[in-house]
């Protein structure tokens, strides 16, 4: 097990170094048309998840064929399918005589100066360089949107400020692409009868991880602009209180879009849903933007951005465990609409007197910040 494991880790590392030799070496070439075809093939047998396709995973010699087959049988101590292993090596012998054939290039004079970052990297540095990247793809989006003072509060000016703000670093496109994830899980597992749909656990995670990422993306973009309303004069507690309403505006409507479409299409429970989006929504917004405040002041400004993103969703998690514990329970002993509806109002009214509580202890905070 050991060794075909280690054995996929070099495969993997001799692909990924032999495509991107190619790439770079053919930028203007055919190369990038046959990866994307090869892709499209390698994800064709997944039209099974929807449609009724003739085509199985386990019946064609991919590379992930061979590997899942041997890993299976190692993880239940039993023998592999000698087809396996042989199609398993003779992927992993290919990646090696491809590396070595790509590494005899010279790829010097095509070496350029370029940022480079794990897709995982959270320091400040890493989340500039991907913001300005979002910026740059997104902010064409948002010059459709403009702002006017006119016949406008101060309150609802700032909302919308950062409503397009958010427009165009591409937040809300990613907020999209999360709950498009939800909506094409549950379809593809509509059949599957289990007791607890994997799209409802999908939808619990996202709806907590969401308002994380929004506040993230805030700090990373916002941060070094904040001495403009601190020294501005203006009130601080309309500042803030906007940006928070901002967040869950968008972190609201979008899921139930998501949760009404998935009515028509699976008729699931919709409480349950919407009690999950809009307990982690306004519980998980108050809380980050919070914990975000909390630690710009004097003693804590060099805290790192990880570890108060960990430290917020800790906390969110512990706030909304009453709602994570009762829609465990309503599957488990099947309760009535009733009880789903009464218990649902009741976690959502629990919900707002914690946002609330967190926008006071916010509004009181934000006059310690440092900057």
């Amino acid at each position: 097990l050991f060794i075909v494991a280690v054995l996929l880790v070099l495969f993997i590392l001799f692909l990924k170094k032999a495509l991107s030799i190619l790439i770079s070496v053919y930028a203007d070439s055919i190369i990038r048309y046959i990866l994307t075809v090869i892709t499209v093939l390698l994800l064709l047998p997944a039209v099974r998840f929807f449609y009724p396709f003739p085509i199985r995973y386990g019946g064609l010699p991919y590379p992930s064929t061979f590997i899942a087959e041997a890993l299976l049988h190692l993880l239940c101590g039993k023998q592999p399918p000698s087809i396996s292993l042989l199609g398993f090596f003779s992927y992993f012998i290919s990646s090696f005589i491809l590396l070595v054939f790509c590494s005899r290039r010279d790829i010097f004079r095509y070496a350029k100066a370029i940022p480079f970052f794990s897709p995982f990297d959270a320091s400040i540095k890493a989340q500039t360089i991907k913001m300005g990247q979002n910026i740059r793809l997104f902010s064409k989006i948002g010059l459709r949107f403009t702002l006017t003072l006119k016949s406008e509060s101060l309150f609802r000016f700032l909302i919308k400020k950062e409503l397009i703000r958010m427009i165009r670093d591409g937040s809300l496109f990613a907020v999209l692409i999360f709950y498009i994830v939800v909506l094409i899980i549950s379809v593809a597992t509509k059949s599957t009868g289990d007791s607890f749909p994997a799209w409802l656990f999908i939808l619990a995670i996202y709806s907590l991880t969401v308002p994380a990422m929004l506040v993230t993306n805030w700090r990373v973009g916002e941060l070094n602009s904040l001495w403009i309303p601190l020294t501005s004069g203006m009130n601080l507690k309309i500042f803030f209180s906007s940006l928070l309403y901002a967040f869950v505006l968008v972190s609201i409507p979008i899921p139930i879009g998501i949760i009404i479409i998935l009515s028509f299409i699976t008729h699931p429970n919709l409480i349950l849903p919407l009690v999950l989006v809009v307990s982690a929504s306004m519980i998980g917004s108050s809380i980050h933007l919070f914990m975000m405040i909390h630690f710009l002041g004097k003693k804590s400004k060099a805290t790192p951005g990880f570890m108060i993103s960990w430290i917020s969703l800790l906390l969110s998690g512990l706030f909304l465990s009453p709602a994570y514990a009762y829609v465990a329970l309503s599957f488990i002993f099947k309760f009535t609409p009733q009880i789903d509806l009464a218990s649902g109002a009741g976690l959502i009214v629990y919900s707002y007197f914690i946002f609330r509580f967190f926008l006071k202890r916010l509004e009181h905070k934000v006059l310690r910040i440092e900057i």
